[in-house]
């Protein structure tokens, strides 16, 4: 398995207790703590976003993260995926259907719920190719049913050679990740 990750020594406090550890492919990693634990944060010096208070994370491939980025008002679930998917049917189907959107792939963002709003912005990681990717607080966010969806999703995703690392704040999805770190007061406590 190739080596999709490095932290060393990461700290997002210039003293205290760092973080050493490597993702590989199909590897899966949750970050959880309570609200401004530094959850984000940490997803942020690992991406690269935010310089850390100590050591240093590495990205070694392309990663993609679930966000507003490129998301319309007036885009459909489905442009949405076959922008992302690069237009390859297969990757698009199984994305609408991971986040739940097959039934309204067709209705445009501002016509959907907030929940399925939040699920668009799955679609970039559920139909792109990027070998890393971040999800940040989406899983807090939906409904259980999507929730549900997401997270098999994202695991075909890692199962397929993808590397996923996640931020919530719902400790019942732990048990999904092969890596936990639980973030409190900006440092990793586990």
């Amino acid at each position: 398995m190739s080596e999709l990750v490095a932290l060393d020594g990461l700290g997002l406090l210039p003293q205290g207790p760092t973080l050493t550890l490597a993702l590989s492919q199909g590897q899966s990693m949750c970050i959880v703590g309570p609200s401004a634990s530094g959850k984000t944060r940490l997803l942020r010096c690992i991406q690269g976003k935010e310089k850390p208070g100590q050591g240093r994370a590495d990205v070694l491939d392309r990663w993609v993260e679930a966000s507003r980025d490129g998301v319309g008002r007036r885009s459909t679930p489905q442009n949405l995926a076959r922008k992302w998917a690069e237009k390859r049917a297969s990757d698009v189907s199984t994305a609408l259907s991971a986040a739940g959107l097959w039934e309204a792939r067709a209705v445009p963002i501002d016509e959907l719920s907030e929940s399925q709003r939040l699920a668009c912005q799955m679609l970039q990681p559920l139909a792109g190719r990027e070998p890393v990717l971040f999800v940040d607080g989406h899983f807090d966010q939906v409904d259980a049913w999507t929730r549900a969806s997401l997270l098999a999703g994202l695991k075909d995703r890692v199962r397929a050679g993808a590397a996923a690392i996640v931020g919530t704040n719902r400790l019942e999805l732990c048990s999904e990740f092969d890596v936990i770190v639980i973030m409190r007061e900006c440092r990793p406590l586990f």
